[in-house]
């Protein structure tokens, strides 16, 4: 199974587990009733592991951001160090795997964290990106895909760029648009009110303002903190 490295990719596999568990509802099929309350307990989990991320994220970004730098740092040198490790040998070792994708992840998460200008553009340009990829693309074929995919690449560099030079702003709003939206989706599966498309959308909304005026609120221009203590 690939690595999850995000949490769109989450949510991805929450809708895929769903429709498994309202197949395995179905009338006649093997092992159906047992088999669909192990896949709805997976969905809820998952839902609920979701929404307390994308929470965290949408109302204290800026408070956690080297937390999430280092998080994503490590995710990322995971991904990258367990999957260069398992094409090079011959024979695949998932103690070994593992162990590398670990050193791997926690020695870019550190980086991450020790260079603050660097974690800050791959942090904010993800979660715009992660955010540009839940944007409703009606026409899945491979023209809009591949248009998405452009689209998303666009928002990271841009949003990475603009973090870099406004910091607080753009973090607090990227942050906050992100966690907003994210959360708004694990909602929609565990509270059926809320599984329209108009209802998650409203739901994003709300919590995307509220978000962005709870961090404001609650902190502070790094920059003006440092020359100030100067």
């Amino acid at each position: 199974m690939e690595h999850i490295e995000n949490i769109e990719e989450i949510i991805s596999y929450l809708g895929k587990a769903k429709k498994l568990s309202d197949l395995l509802n179905l009338e006649g099929f093997p092992g159906g009733p047992e088999a669909a309350a192990i896949a709805s307990q997976i969905v809820v989990a998952a839902a609920v592991i979701t929404l307390i991320l994308s929470l965290l994220q949408c109302f204290f970004g800026y408070k956690m951001l080297r937390f999430w730098v280092a998080l994503i740092g490590f995710v990322i040198g995971f991904a990258a160090g367990s999957g260069i490790i398992a094409n090079i040998m011959e024979v695949p070792s998932k103690v070994l795997i593992v162990l590398v994708g670990i050193t791997a992840g926690a020695l870019l998460g550190i980086l991450a964290f020790k260079l603050y200008v660097v974690g800050v553009f791959i942090y904010c340009g993800m979660m715009g990106a992660a955010a540009a990829a839940l944007l409703p693309f009606k026409d899945q074929n491979e023209t809009m895909q591949t248009a998405q995919m452009v689209l998303m690449i666009i928002v990271f560099i841009v949003s990475g760029v603009l973090a870099v030079i406004f910091q607080r702003y753009v973090i607090v709003i990227v942050s906050a648009v992100a966690g907003g939206m994210h959360a708004a989706g694990a909602l929609s599966t565990l509270v059926p009110e809320l599984a329209s498309e108009k209802m998650t959308a409203a739901a994003a909304v709300v919590l995307i303002i509220l978000g962005i005026g709870v961090q404001l609120l609650t902190t502070r221009d790094r920059k003006k903190k440092a020359k100030k203590k100067e």
